[in-house]
């Protein structure tokens, strides 16, 4: 439980940072590609990019118009992912071996009873299955989306944050992840 809470404490904090970025849509990341990056034919007609993560074995293609944070490898090794910005919205993609102390259903439990519990926070929709969870959300930094897969032994993170304002956006963004998404 405490991992959450500081998980979701850290996010919190990128999203302000985030926020902070809002209009220029790149974050201060380098314009070359990383080779982790891949785009695919479909994503190439849109501008979407594939996030391919090779080290934990998944990939995700990224709505239109997100860029890397930063094209630092070694923070993306140790985090199992990297973080994208768009105008002031935000999308923290992470992985790793799947915790057998905590079970899907733990961390689903904790989002729904505890964290949207906080002062401020609504917990707008909420989905458990076997193999994965959807949270959504709003708090003090915006609109929050949580989505965790376990495949594999697995676990495959997404937050994404988006301003208030951005329900329509969020709702698509996030499906079209979770329907992109392959775990290895």
């Amino acid at each position: 439980m405490k991992r959450c809470k500081f998980l979701l404490i850290a996010f919190g904090m990128m999203a302000f940072v985030a926020t902070g970025c809002g209009g220029n849509g790149n974050g201060g990341s380098d314009a070359s590609a990383s080779s982790e990056e891949v785009a695919s034919s479909a994503a190439e007609e849109s501008n979407q990019v594939t996030y391919h993560n090779e080290q934990i074995g998944f990939s995700v293609t990224l709505p239109e118009g997100f860029t890397q944070q930063n094209n630092d490898a070694q923070m993306e090794a140790e985090r199992g992912g990297k973080l994208f910005l768009n105008a002031g919205c935000m999308i923290d993609v992470t992985g790793g071996k799947q915790n057998p102390n905590f079970s899907i259903e733990d961390d689903y439990k904790y989002l729904v009873d505890f964290a949207y519990k906080e002062d401020g926070s609504e917990l707008i929709s909420q989905e458990l299955a076997d193999d994965h969870y959807l949270v959504k959300g709003k708090d003090e930094y915006g609109l929050r989306a949580q989505y965790k897969a376990v495949k594999n032994g697995k676990e495959i993170d997404f937050m994404l944050t988006y301003p208030t304002d951005k329900q329509a956006e969020l709702d698509r963004d996030v499906d079209a992840m979770i329907k992109s998404l392959k775990i290895d």
